[in-house]
């Protein structure tokens, strides 16, 4: 039998990787993060934005009624990752030991996460932290203080 052809096209990127590519893209136009730190791949943000896109899917920044709620959770992410949160003693998506709330980056409304509050238009206005029985370590990112509606934290 004569040999089969090749095929002509090459393999396609798998749609999570498209989705982080537009994520970064979204956050580098719009001045939410910058591009260097999107592209190290163990950064607060590169892991806050594979996060939303490959894990989260809450909210897609597509959608122009998402994007408030899906950057915000994106901003508390960043913070997460900037100070070790998968090393948390508790709340944490890895802690082991039982949270007495809400985990942070569980799919429930960032509202409700451990130590947060948000105001009545549902934007974060309160954190509010303990470093000593958290195991918190590093420091908060600039992404951070781009919560506009932050009233009051506390570490």
């Amino acid at each position: 039998a004569p040999p089969t052809e090749l095929p002509l096209m090459s393999p396609s990127i798998a749609p999570t990787s498209l989705d982080l590519l537009d994520a970064k893209q979204f956050l580098v136009s719009g001045g939410h993060s910058d591009p260097n730190t999107l592209e190290n791949i163990v950064s607060p943000q590169y892991l806050a934005a594979e996060w939303l896109t490959v894990d989260d899917k809450q909210y897609d920044f597509r959608n122009p009624e998402d994007q408030e709620r899906w950057l915000q959770r994106y901003r508390l992410a960043t913070m997460y990752f900037a100070l070790g949160g998968d090393e948390w003693n508790q709340c944490g998506r890895k802690s082991r030991n039982v949270c007495p709330g809400i985990s942070w980056l569980s799919s429930e409304d960032e509202c409700t996460w451990w130590r947060c509050a948000c105001n009545d238009d549902s934007h974060i206005n309160r954190v509010d932290f303990d470093f000593a029985n958290y195991g918190l370590d590093g420091s908060l990112p600039d992404e951070f203080f781009q919560l506009t509606a932050l009233t009051f934290i506390s570490f």
